[in-house]
């Protein structure tokens, strides 16, 4: 008989999530903790692109019907000029579920997962901040002075992890990458006649356009030239 672990998870991100889910269906324990007070703090974020090894897993844990149903699926992507705007690549999406590419937006798709999570049988604490993690005995110890044994820890607390930091015993700051990425907002009715996602392309700069839920999303990527991003 396999053994059946506890895991504790450390984060209700999107990695968190889906590593609940994946870990909860291998028929382990699993309780996520999450410092934000509810959901809705944790769901901060814009639209977000799902490609088809994304969309395949979903498949396999029967929610892309709904995930489906909050996204919308691009007919091609073109590839412009940034000068005049000129098509220079044009492809259209292919129809088979295979390949299926989605875009929807953050926090739809976290309340998805958050769903599947607790439907089948995760638990999630939120306001649970981590203040300590003894990794020689798997256990952790919040802010409320309460300390969890497990078998497993699980770290998933985002781009300013503590987990990381208690881990390597020293702070883990990100590395730049040299972009700065804006996004910029538009009412979806100026966009309805528009549903292609369009990157607009020059050597210092890309655009990524989208169109998940009430607004229009539009990403620029450019270089930074400020040591402070």
């Amino acid at each position: 008989m396999r053994p059946i672990y506890d895991i504790i998870i450390i984060g209700c991100g999107l990695g968190g999530l889906a590593a609940a889910i994946a870990i909860r269906k291998a028929g382990h324990r699993v309780t996520v903790y999450e410092r934000a007070p509810n959901l809705a703090e944790a769901s901060i974020g814009a639209g977000i692109q799902l490609p088809a090894n994304c969309t395949r897993i979903l498949k396999k844990w029967d929610l892309l019907p709904i995930v489906e149903s909050i996204s919308v699926r691009p007919t091609c992507l073109v590839l412009r000029s940034y000068k005049s705007g000129k098509a220079l690549f044009r492809q259209k999406a292919r129809k088979d579920s295979a390949t299926l590419h989605l875009l929807t937006h953050r926090a739809d798709f976290l309340k998805v997962l958050a769903q599947k999570a607790l439907d089948l049988g995760v638990t999630i604490h939120f306001g649970s901040t981590v203040s300590d993690i003894d990794f020689n005995k798997s256990s952790v110890k919040f802010s409320e002075e309460e300390e969890i044994q497990c078998d497993v820890v699980f770290g998933a607390d985002g781009q300013k992890s503590r987990c990381r930091k208690m881990f390597f015993s020293r702070p883990d700051h990100p590395t730049t990458s040299g972009d700065l990425a804006c996004r910029i907002v538009l009412p979806v009715a100026t966009m309805q006649n528009n549903e292609k996602p369009t990157v607009m392309s020059r050597p210092a700069a890309n655009t990524v356009n989208s169109s998940p839920r009430r607004n229009f999303r539009s990403l620029v990527i450019l270089p930074s030239y400020s040591s402070r991003t």
